[in-house]
Protein backbone atom coordinates (compact mmCIF):
# COMPACT_ATOMS: atom_id res chain seq x y z
CA UNK A 1 0.00 0.00 0.00
CA UNK A 2 2.77 2.63 0.83
CA UNK A 3 4.15 1.46 -2.65
CA UNK A 4 1.68 2.44 -4.36
CA UNK A 5 0.89 5.44 -2.41
CA UNK A 6 4.91 6.58 -3.47
CA UNK A 7 4.31 5.44 -7.01
CA UNK A 8 1.24 7.99 -7.12
CA UNK A 9 2.79 10.81 -5.70
CA UNK A 10 6.48 10.72 -7.93
CA UNK A 11 3.96 9.93 -10.88
CA UNK A 12 1.87 13.37 -9.82
CA UNK A 13 4.87 15.17 -9.69
CA UNK A 14 6.11 14.52 -13.06
CA UNK A 15 3.08 14.79 -14.39
CA UNK A 16 2.45 18.58 -12.93
CA UNK A 17 5.78 19.33 -14.71
CA UNK A 18 4.57 18.12 -17.94
CA UNK A 19 1.40 19.81 -17.76
CA UNK A 20 3.22 22.67 -17.05
CA UNK A 21 5.22 22.38 -20.05
CA UNK A 22 2.42 21.72 -22.19
CA UNK A 23 -0.82 22.97 -20.56
CA UNK A 24 -1.19 25.75 -22.32
CA UNK A 25 -0.93 24.58 -25.92
CA UNK A 26 -2.72 21.36 -24.70
CA UNK A 27 -6.08 23.51 -23.53
CA UNK A 28 -5.53 26.16 -26.83
CA UNK A 29 -6.21 23.22 -29.15
CA UNK A 30 -8.38 21.30 -27.32
CA UNK A 31 -11.40 23.11 -28.59
CA UNK A 32 -10.56 22.26 -32.80
CA UNK A 33 -8.83 18.41 -32.03
CA UNK A 34 -11.01 15.31 -33.37
CA UNK A 35 -9.19 12.32 -31.68
CA UNK A 36 -8.94 8.98 -33.78
CA UNK A 37 -9.50 5.80 -32.64
CA UNK A 38 -8.80 2.52 -33.83
CA UNK A 39 -10.09 -0.93 -32.89
CA UNK A 40 -8.13 -3.72 -33.93
CA UNK A 41 -8.32 -7.42 -33.37
CA UNK A 42 -5.89 -10.10 -34.19
CA UNK A 43 -5.74 -13.94 -34.69
CA UNK A 44 -9.06 -14.54 -36.61
CA UNK A 45 -9.00 -17.64 -38.31
CA UNK A 46 -10.49 -21.23 -38.19
CA UNK A 47 -8.95 -22.04 -34.90
CA UNK A 48 -10.52 -19.14 -33.11
CA UNK A 49 -13.82 -18.87 -31.80
CA UNK A 50 -16.81 -18.35 -33.38
CA UNK A 51 -18.86 -17.71 -30.58
CA UNK A 52 -17.13 -14.73 -28.96
CA UNK A 53 -16.66 -13.17 -32.32
CA UNK A 54 -20.24 -13.11 -33.16
CA UNK A 55 -20.90 -11.90 -29.82
CA UNK A 56 -18.12 -9.13 -30.76
CA UNK A 57 -19.85 -8.36 -34.14
CA UNK A 58 -23.20 -7.91 -32.78
CA UNK A 59 -21.63 -5.79 -30.02
CA UNK A 60 -20.01 -3.62 -32.74
CA UNK A 61 -23.15 -3.22 -34.87
CA UNK A 62 -25.17 -2.55 -31.64
CA UNK A 63 -23.18 0.41 -30.95
CA UNK A 64 -22.51 1.34 -34.09
CA UNK A 65 -19.01 1.23 -34.20
CA UNK A 66 -16.08 -0.04 -36.88
CA UNK A 67 -13.13 -2.54 -36.22
CA UNK A 68 -10.83 -3.87 -37.97
CA UNK A 69 -10.12 -7.47 -38.40
CA UNK A 70 -6.15 -9.52 -38.35
CA UNK A 71 -7.62 -12.30 -40.20
CA UNK A 72 -5.00 -15.35 -40.46
CA UNK A 73 -5.65 -17.07 -43.66
CA UNK A 74 -3.72 -20.11 -43.43
CA UNK A 75 -3.78 -20.81 -39.29
CA UNK A 76 -0.95 -23.24 -37.82
CA UNK A 77 -2.80 -26.55 -36.86
CA UNK A 78 -1.38 -26.11 -32.98
CA UNK A 79 0.16 -23.42 -30.79
CA UNK A 80 1.47 -20.40 -32.25
CA UNK A 81 4.29 -20.22 -29.79
CA UNK A 82 4.88 -24.14 -31.33
CA UNK A 83 8.10 -23.30 -33.52
CA UNK A 84 8.29 -27.52 -34.66
CA UNK A 85 6.49 -27.48 -38.29
CA UNK A 86 3.24 -27.32 -38.15
CA UNK A 87 0.34 -28.12 -40.97
CA UNK A 88 -1.74 -25.34 -42.15
CA UNK A 89 -5.62 -25.22 -42.13
CA UNK A 90 -6.97 -22.21 -44.27
CA UNK A 91 -9.94 -20.39 -43.31
CA UNK A 92 -13.53 -22.08 -43.39
CA UNK A 93 -16.48 -21.26 -44.86
CA UNK A 94 -17.77 -20.77 -42.02
CA UNK A 95 -15.98 -18.48 -40.79
CA UNK A 96 -15.64 -16.74 -43.78
CA UNK A 97 -19.25 -16.29 -43.53
CA UNK A 98 -19.03 -14.49 -40.42
CA UNK A 99 -16.89 -12.03 -41.64
CA UNK A 100 -18.80 -11.88 -44.93
CA UNK A 101 -21.83 -10.50 -42.39
CA UNK A 102 -19.71 -7.66 -40.79
CA UNK A 103 -18.13 -6.73 -43.89
CA UNK A 104 -22.02 -6.15 -45.09
CA UNK A 105 -23.41 -4.61 -41.99
CA UNK A 106 -20.42 -2.01 -42.13
CA UNK A 107 -18.59 -2.62 -39.16
CA UNK A 108 -15.75 -4.34 -39.83
CA UNK A 109 -13.11 -4.17 -42.25
CA UNK A 110 -10.28 -7.05 -42.60
CA UNK A 111 -6.12 -6.85 -43.01
CA UNK A 112 -4.08 -9.65 -43.95
CA UNK A 113 -2.45 -10.85 -40.53
CA UNK A 114 0.71 -13.11 -41.36
CA UNK A 115 0.25 -16.38 -43.30
CA UNK A 116 -0.44 -19.40 -40.83
CA UNK A 117 1.44 -17.50 -37.55
CA UNK A 118 3.86 -20.01 -37.43
CA UNK A 119 6.50 -18.70 -35.27
CA UNK A 120 9.85 -18.57 -36.27
CA UNK A 121 13.01 -17.05 -33.91
CA UNK A 122 13.82 -13.61 -34.47
CA UNK A 123 17.49 -13.64 -33.82
CA UNK A 124 18.63 -10.50 -34.76
CA UNK A 125 15.76 -8.41 -32.98
CA UNK A 126 14.89 -11.86 -30.31
CA UNK A 127 11.24 -12.77 -29.66
CA UNK A 128 8.74 -14.69 -31.87
CA UNK A 129 8.21 -13.38 -35.42
CA UNK A 130 7.07 -15.19 -38.29
CA UNK A 131 7.91 -12.74 -41.00
CA UNK A 132 11.36 -10.91 -39.41
CA UNK A 133 14.49 -12.57 -40.37
CA UNK A 134 12.85 -14.82 -43.32
CA UNK A 135 13.93 -14.07 -47.13
CA UNK A 136 11.88 -12.03 -49.39
CA UNK A 137 11.23 -14.76 -51.86
CA UNK A 138 9.38 -16.76 -49.06
CA UNK A 139 7.78 -13.80 -47.47
CA UNK A 140 6.93 -12.27 -50.86
CA UNK A 141 5.31 -16.00 -51.24
CA UNK A 142 3.66 -16.22 -48.23
CA UNK A 143 1.51 -12.60 -48.41
CA UNK A 144 0.63 -13.32 -52.21
CA UNK A 145 -0.82 -16.72 -51.10
CA UNK A 146 -2.73 -15.45 -48.13
CA UNK A 147 -3.75 -12.18 -49.91
CA UNK A 148 -5.01 -14.29 -52.86
CA UNK A 149 -7.45 -16.88 -50.36
CA UNK A 150 -8.81 -13.97 -48.31
CA UNK A 151 -10.03 -11.75 -51.52
CA UNK A 152 -10.95 -14.58 -53.00
CA UNK A 153 -13.71 -15.88 -50.20
CA UNK A 154 -14.26 -13.24 -48.99
CA UNK A 155 -14.54 -11.24 -52.43
CA UNK A 156 -12.87 -7.99 -51.08
CA UNK A 157 -9.78 -6.12 -51.71
CA UNK A 158 -7.34 -6.56 -49.01
CA UNK A 159 -4.59 -4.07 -48.68
CA UNK A 160 -4.04 -3.75 -44.81
CA UNK A 161 -1.03 -5.87 -43.60
CA UNK A 162 -0.71 -7.08 -39.31
CA UNK A 163 2.16 -8.74 -38.98
CA UNK A 164 1.86 -11.67 -36.34
CA UNK A 165 3.93 -10.57 -33.10
CA UNK A 166 3.80 -6.92 -34.42
CA UNK A 167 7.41 -7.80 -35.96
CA UNK A 168 8.70 -7.62 -39.45
CA UNK A 169 11.56 -6.40 -41.56
CA UNK A 170 12.67 -4.44 -44.89
CA UNK A 171 11.92 -7.27 -46.78
CA UNK A 172 8.41 -7.60 -45.25
CA UNK A 173 7.56 -3.76 -46.60
CA UNK A 174 9.48 -4.13 -49.77
CA UNK A 175 7.03 -7.49 -50.53
CA UNK A 176 3.99 -5.33 -49.25
CA UNK A 177 4.50 -2.55 -51.72
CA UNK A 178 5.27 -5.12 -54.80
CA UNK A 179 1.76 -6.26 -53.85
CA UNK A 180 0.11 -3.37 -53.85
CA UNK A 181 -1.25 -3.09 -50.15
CA UNK A 182 -1.41 0.63 -48.49
CA UNK A 183 -0.83 0.02 -45.07
CA UNK A 184 1.20 -2.11 -42.34
CA UNK A 185 -0.19 -1.90 -38.99
CA UNK A 186 2.71 -3.17 -36.36
CA UNK A 187 4.52 -2.10 -33.23
CA UNK A 188 6.43 0.68 -33.01
CA UNK A 189 9.74 -0.23 -33.55
CA UNK A 190 10.01 -2.10 -37.39
CA UNK A 191 11.78 -1.11 -40.06
CA UNK A 192 10.52 2.71 -41.62
CA UNK A 193 12.20 3.98 -44.37
CA UNK A 194 11.22 7.15 -45.46
CA UNK A 195 10.74 7.16 -48.81
CA UNK A 196 8.66 4.24 -48.21
CA UNK A 197 4.95 4.87 -50.05
CA UNK A 198 3.05 2.84 -47.27
CA UNK A 199 1.20 4.14 -44.53
CA UNK A 200 2.00 3.21 -41.18
CA UNK A 201 -0.63 2.51 -38.45
CA UNK A 202 1.18 0.88 -35.40
CA UNK A 203 -0.36 -0.08 -32.27
CA UNK A 204 -0.28 2.22 -29.22
CA UNK A 205 -2.34 0.49 -26.52
CA UNK A 206 -4.54 -2.29 -25.13
CA UNK A 207 -8.41 -2.30 -24.49
CA UNK A 208 -7.72 -1.54 -20.95
CA UNK A 209 -5.24 1.04 -21.68
CA UNK A 210 -7.72 3.14 -24.15
CA UNK A 211 -9.82 5.46 -21.88
CA UNK A 212 -6.00 6.39 -20.13
CA UNK A 213 -5.19 7.11 -23.96
CA UNK A 214 -8.02 9.08 -24.91
CA UNK A 215 -7.74 11.11 -21.48
CA UNK A 216 -4.13 11.55 -22.70
CA UNK A 217 -4.77 13.00 -26.06
CA UNK A 218 -6.95 15.38 -25.07
CA UNK A 219 -4.32 17.03 -22.87
CA UNK A 220 -1.55 16.62 -26.00
CA UNK A 221 -1.18 19.70 -28.08
CA UNK A 222 -1.69 18.10 -31.12
CA UNK A 223 -4.62 18.40 -33.37
CA UNK A 224 -5.58 14.76 -34.38
CA UNK A 225 -3.62 12.60 -31.99
CA UNK A 226 -4.09 8.65 -33.16
CA UNK A 227 -5.06 5.85 -31.10
CA UNK A 228 -4.73 2.30 -31.88
CA UNK A 229 -6.20 -0.25 -29.34
CA UNK A 230 -5.20 -3.72 -30.68
CA UNK A 231 -6.71 -7.02 -28.50
CA UNK A 232 -7.95 -10.70 -29.31
CA UNK A 233 -11.14 -12.69 -29.26
CA UNK A 234 -9.55 -14.38 -26.29
CA UNK A 235 -8.26 -11.53 -24.31
CA UNK A 236 -11.71 -11.26 -22.71
CA UNK A 237 -12.18 -12.93 -18.99
CA UNK A 238 -15.33 -14.62 -19.96
CA UNK A 239 -13.18 -17.29 -21.83
CA UNK A 240 -9.72 -16.42 -20.75
CA UNK A 241 -8.45 -15.99 -17.42
CA UNK A 242 -5.45 -14.20 -18.66
CA UNK A 243 -8.02 -12.02 -20.03
CA UNK A 244 -7.33 -8.17 -19.45
CA UNK A 245 -11.31 -7.42 -19.23
CA UNK A 246 -14.75 -8.60 -19.13
CA UNK A 247 -17.09 -8.37 -22.14
CA UNK A 248 -19.59 -6.87 -20.31
CA UNK A 249 -16.79 -3.84 -19.34
CA UNK A 250 -15.95 -4.19 -23.39
CA UNK A 251 -19.49 -3.26 -24.35
CA UNK A 252 -19.56 -0.52 -22.24
CA UNK A 253 -15.97 0.81 -24.06
CA UNK A 254 -17.88 0.97 -27.10
CA UNK A 255 -20.70 2.85 -25.69
CA UNK A 256 -19.00 5.29 -23.87
CA UNK A 257 -16.32 5.85 -27.36
CA UNK A 258 -19.92 6.21 -28.83
CA UNK A 259 -20.90 9.12 -26.86
CA UNK A 260 -17.80 11.06 -27.22
CA UNK A 261 -18.18 13.93 -29.50
CA UNK A 262 -14.61 14.45 -29.64
CA UNK A 263 -13.55 10.96 -30.76
CA UNK A 264 -13.91 9.38 -34.47
CA UNK A 265 -13.78 5.80 -34.13
CA UNK A 266 -12.65 4.45 -37.64
CA UNK A 267 -11.59 0.97 -39.21
CA UNK A 268 -7.63 1.09 -40.19
CA UNK A 269 -8.77 1.01 -44.16
CA UNK A 270 -11.17 4.45 -43.02
CA UNK A 271 -7.67 5.94 -40.88
CA UNK A 272 -5.11 5.51 -44.38
CA UNK A 273 -8.36 7.66 -46.50
CA UNK A 274 -8.90 10.18 -43.62
CA UNK A 275 -5.85 10.72 -41.66
CA UNK A 276 -3.64 13.45 -43.10
CA UNK A 277 -0.23 11.80 -42.33
CA UNK A 278 0.55 8.58 -41.67
CA UNK A 279 4.30 8.79 -42.72
CA UNK A 280 7.58 6.63 -41.94
CA UNK A 281 8.79 10.14 -40.75
CA UNK A 282 5.62 10.17 -37.89
CA UNK A 283 6.57 6.31 -37.14
CA UNK A 284 10.48 7.99 -36.40
CA UNK A 285 9.57 10.58 -34.99
CA UNK A 286 7.05 8.79 -32.24
CA UNK A 287 9.59 5.76 -31.49
CA UNK A 288 12.27 8.34 -31.25
CA UNK A 289 9.76 9.82 -28.50
CA UNK A 290 9.12 6.27 -26.91
CA UNK A 291 12.72 5.54 -26.86
CA UNK A 292 13.23 9.27 -24.74
CA UNK A 293 12.06 7.49 -21.46
CA UNK A 294 12.08 3.58 -21.45
CA UNK A 295 15.26 4.16 -19.03
CA UNK A 296 12.59 4.72 -16.65
CA UNK A 297 10.10 2.29 -14.19
CA UNK A 298 7.02 1.60 -16.25
CA UNK A 299 5.12 3.46 -13.21
CA UNK A 300 6.96 6.47 -14.06
CA UNK A 301 6.16 6.35 -17.66
CA UNK A 302 4.18 9.10 -19.33
CA UNK A 303 0.04 8.02 -20.67
CA UNK A 304 1.10 10.14 -23.99
CA UNK A 305 3.45 6.79 -24.97
CA UNK A 306 -0.37 5.46 -25.61
CA UNK A 307 -1.24 7.92 -28.06
CA UNK A 308 0.18 8.54 -31.94
CA UNK A 309 0.64 12.27 -32.39
CA UNK A 310 2.19 13.94 -35.17
CA UNK A 311 3.24 17.35 -34.06
CA UNK A 312 6.74 17.83 -34.52
CA UNK A 313 6.77 20.13 -32.06
CA UNK A 314 4.75 18.39 -29.36
CA UNK A 315 7.72 15.10 -30.04
CA UNK A 316 10.20 17.70 -29.40
CA UNK A 317 9.25 19.03 -26.16
CA UNK A 318 7.84 15.98 -25.22
CA UNK A 319 11.24 13.96 -25.41
CA UNK A 320 13.56 17.16 -24.18
CA UNK A 321 10.89 16.56 -20.97
CA UNK A 322 11.42 12.53 -20.53
CA UNK A 323 15.05 12.83 -21.12
CA UNK A 324 15.40 15.35 -18.18
CA UNK A 325 13.28 13.59 -16.08
CA UNK A 326 15.58 10.12 -16.64
CA UNK A 327 18.56 12.23 -16.36
CA UNK A 328 17.15 13.55 -12.96
CA UNK A 329 16.11 10.47 -11.95
CA UNK A 330 19.06 8.77 -11.94
CA UNK A 331 20.99 11.70 -10.67
CA UNK A 332 18.55 11.05 -7.87
CA UNK A 333 19.59 7.45 -7.01
CA UNK A 334 23.31 8.35 -7.49
CA UNK A 335 23.11 10.55 -4.73
CA UNK A 336 20.91 8.61 -2.58
CA UNK A 337 23.49 5.07 -3.00
CA UNK A 338 26.32 8.26 -2.41
CA UNK A 339 25.06 9.81 0.89
CA UNK A 340 24.98 6.45 2.72
CA UNK A 341 28.29 5.19 1.19
CA UNK A 342 29.96 7.92 1.96
CA UNK A 343 29.10 8.86 5.66
CA UNK A 344 28.91 4.75 6.69
CA UNK A 345 32.76 5.18 5.58
CA UNK A 346 33.38 8.41 7.20
CA UNK A 347 32.36 6.32 10.30
CA UNK A 348 33.62 2.99 9.90
CA UNK A 349 36.88 3.40 8.07
CA UNK A 350 38.76 4.87 10.75
CA UNK A 351 37.83 2.08 13.50
CA UNK A 352 38.45 -0.55 11.10
CA UNK A 353 40.89 0.07 8.88
CA UNK A 354 40.38 -3.61 7.31
CA UNK A 355 36.98 -2.61 6.30
CA UNK A 356 37.96 0.09 3.95
CA UNK A 357 39.55 -2.49 1.45
CA UNK A 358 36.90 -4.53 1.32
CA UNK A 359 34.60 -2.08 0.63
CA UNK A 360 37.02 0.09 -1.48
CA UNK A 361 37.89 -3.32 -3.59
CA UNK A 362 35.12 -5.54 -3.25
CA UNK A 363 32.22 -3.03 -4.24
CA UNK A 364 34.30 -1.92 -7.90
CA UNK A 365 34.49 -5.69 -8.39
CA UNK A 366 30.68 -6.38 -7.41
CA UNK A 367 30.15 -3.47 -9.78
CA UNK A 368 31.93 -4.58 -12.52
CA UNK A 369 30.70 -8.15 -12.15
CA UNK A 370 26.93 -6.87 -12.47
CA UNK A 371 27.79 -4.59 -15.37
CA UNK A 372 28.66 -7.28 -17.00
CA UNK A 373 25.38 -9.09 -16.66
CA UNK A 374 22.60 -6.48 -17.03
CA UNK A 375 24.60 -5.41 -20.33
CA UNK A 376 25.33 -8.87 -21.54
CA UNK A 377 23.33 -8.98 -24.46
CA UNK A 378 23.96 -5.26 -25.03
CA UNK A 379 20.37 -4.45 -24.37
CA UNK A 380 19.47 -1.81 -21.65
CA UNK A 381 16.86 -2.26 -19.04
CA UNK A 382 15.98 -0.16 -16.46
CA UNK A 383 16.14 -2.49 -13.85
CA UNK A 384 19.82 -3.18 -15.02
CA UNK A 385 20.37 0.64 -15.30
CA UNK A 386 19.17 1.44 -12.07
CA UNK A 387 21.31 -1.23 -10.13
CA UNK A 388 24.28 -0.25 -11.65
CA UNK A 389 23.73 3.45 -10.93
CA UNK A 390 22.91 2.76 -7.55
CA UNK A 391 26.20 0.33 -7.08
CA UNK A 392 28.45 3.50 -9.06
CA UNK A 393 26.97 6.08 -6.60
CA UNK A 394 27.70 3.78 -3.64
CA UNK A 395 31.54 3.33 -4.71
CA UNK A 396 31.62 6.57 -5.26
CA UNK A 397 30.66 7.44 -1.70
CA UNK A 398 33.11 4.75 -0.29
CA UNK A 399 36.22 6.03 -2.42
CA UNK A 400 35.38 9.42 -1.61
CA UNK A 401 35.08 8.95 2.22
CA UNK A 402 38.72 7.15 2.01
CA UNK A 403 39.99 9.79 0.17
CA UNK A 404 38.29 12.76 2.71
CA UNK A 405 39.86 10.54 5.35
CA UNK A 406 43.58 10.53 4.05
CA UNK A 407 43.37 14.64 3.17
CA UNK A 408 45.00 16.34 5.67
Amino acid sequence: MARTRIHTAIKFIFAFFLLFLTGRDGCAAAGQKQIIVVLRCDDYSSRSSPEIETRLIDALKRYNVPCTFGVIPYVCARDFEDMSEQACMPLSSVKAGILKRGITEGVLDVALHGYSHQTCLDEKQGGYAEFSGQSYDKQLKKIRDGKDLLESMLDIQVDIFIPPWNRYGPDTLKALEGLGFRCISAGPYGDAEQASGLKFLPATCTLPELREAVGSAGRIPDDQPVIVAYFHANSFLDINKRGGLWFSEFEGLLDWLGSRKDINVLSAAEAVDMVADLSARRLIHYRSFLRSFYLLPSFLRPSSRLVYFHSEDAYRSHIIYWRGVTLFFYAGILLCSFCPAFFAGLLIFPRLRSAEKIFKYCGAGILVLFSIYAFHDLVINYKGAIGVTALLGGCIGVWTASWRLKKP
